[in-house]
């Protein structure tokens, strides 16, 4: 059972820091630029 809970958990995590390095390497900005961005 604690497989089934962590293991989409860890799957969604991995996939999305893909998504994040692929995102940054074409716009050339970090995450923390966009969120302090947002914040203003």
């Amino acid at each position: 059972m604690r497989w089934m809970m962590l293991h989409p958990v860890q799957e969604i995590g991995r996939h999305a820091g893909h998504a994040d390095i692929i995102r940054e390497s074409l716009d050339g900005r970090t995450s923390f630029e966009l969120i302090a961005m947002e914040r203003e």
